[in-house]
């Protein structure tokens, strides 16, 4: 919480960052926000370090930064260095230094861990201040070309990254975060021992507020006829209706550090299957039953899903690109049985989701190319949220296009297709 405390001012900048690097050179002691997952955070406050790779050619350079969970295939945040870019240059002045502080934070906005730290990134900024900078536009393509190079990286590339060692805090990092404004006072905190779908779900519900009222979020929704929950969350659009089913684990050392990747492959598929089943049992259930008398904490209320279309939603803590055709498969399946639209997203990946498509009209269109996509072909793909190319007046914008090297794809969207979601309200 040291700078969330210390500079309200920038606290408001990290706000508006979804997720990622960004440098702050003008405080008393130069500071590196990193925002990310919550096992990204953990990862680093137990490892007390991390690496950053320098992936440069003529044209491109990324700063990739690595949390090794595992030893091959770590968790990682792609940072371009851009052309005529604020945070590009800022990040550039930071690279000078080193001796500095790194303020992680996650999706919600929360500082987990603070401290002073320590790495050579000067030997990265004499690679690269010299060269010319890419465009927006060449570092779309960078980011891919960076991730595809770091996943067949060589012991070579390992040695040659740079080594950042978390020194000491400069808040305690076991604290516990309560928030007021709910009126369910939820409370959170890095490690979670236990309830680790509690927390997850009240996150979600968190995240969704970007795009709905709070009125229309049902958390945690309990029929009154026979006390079994009805869904993890329901949201209420003015013509669609969110089902969302979510599954988590604990994120503790043992979860986070000493599961293999294997393993966590294989639990990932099982949460998945799990939330699938529990949500296409809610979405017939509620086909047979379209008002449903529930009780939300202390209070009753009707829910009443006539004449609306029901979309659901699943999301799990991690997924894997190298089995997206088996998630896929399952995913299909549960779409013939409820008769219904379902997407699916690791935590991460909806939290991006939310901050781009911050509106119910932006996000209920996404949803719907997402799975018009999947349907056509045949494999729902893994979205990279961008930053719009093209600025002559238009906002960003939003279209499924597929990703080289790896089942994944882009999700942008533009003013003039918005045009096109009129389609899904009629």
């Amino acid at each position: 919480m040291y700078l969330t405390l210390n500079h309200p001012d920038l606290f408001r900048i990290v706000q508006m960052l979804p997720c990622g690097l960004i440098a702050f050179n003008h405080i008393k002691k130069p500071t590196l926000v990193i925002k990310t997952s919550k096992e990204a955070i953990l990862t680093a406050k137990i490892n007390r370090e991390f690496k950053i790779y320098l992936y440069q050619t003529t044209s491109a350079c990324v700063l990739v930064s690595a949390f090794f969970d595992d030893s091959d295939s770590p968790l990682f945040i792609t940072t371009p260095i851009v052309r005529d870019d604020q945070h590009s240059l800022d990040l550039l002045r930071f690279l000078i230094n080193n001796d500095f502080t790194i303020c992680f934070f996650d999706e919600l906005n929360r500082e987990f861990l603070s401290v002073n730290a320590t790495g050579n990134l000067v030997s990265i900024f004499e690679s690269i201040h010299l060269m010319p900078l890419p465009s927006p536009e060449e570092a779309h393509n960078a980011l891919n070309e960076a991730e595809f190079w770091f996943s067949l990286r060589s012991a070579a590339d390992d040695e040659s990254s740079i080594q950042v060692s978390l020194l000491d805090n400069l808040f305690p990092d076991d604290f516990v975060i309560y928030d007021l404004s709910s009126n369910k006072n939820d409370m959170t905190s890095l490690v979670r021992e236990t309830k680790p779908g509690y927390y997850q779900e009240a996150d979600i519900a968190k995240l969704l507020t970007r795009a709905f009222s709070l009125e229309s979020i049902y958390q945690n929704p309990v029929k009154t006829s026979d006390s079994k929950e009805l869904a993890d969350v329901v949201v209420f659009g003015q013509k669609e209706i969110l089902i969302i089913q979510a599954k988590d684990s604990e994120n503790n050392q043992k979860q986070v550090l000493e599961v293999s990747l294997d393993k966590k492959c294989a639990k990932s598929s099982k949460k998945l299957s799990e939330a699938l089943a529990q949500l296409t049992d809610t979405i017939l259930t509620i086909s047979n039953t379209p008002i449903v008398d529930v009780r939300v904490g202390k209070k009753k209320c009707t829910l009443n899903f006539e004449g609306k279309q029901l979309i659901g939603i699943v999301v799990v803590k991690e997924l894997f690109n190298d089995i997206y055709d088996k998630y896929s498969q399952k995913v299909f399946e549960h779409v013939e049985l409820s008769k219904a639209p379902i997407v699916f997203f690791d935590y991460p990946e909806f939290a991006r989701m939310t901050f781009h498509c911050n509106s119910e009209e932006l996000l209920l269109y996404a949803l719907h190319r997402i799975f018009s996509s999947a349907i056509e072909n045949g494999m729902y793909k893994r979205l990279r949220f961008t930053q719009p190319i093209i600025t002559d007046g238009h906002d960003s914008y939003f279209r499924i296009q597929n990703r080289p090297h790896s089942d994944e794809a882009y999700l942008i969207c533009t003013e003039d297709e918005m045009k096109l979601s009129n389609k899904f309200k009629d």
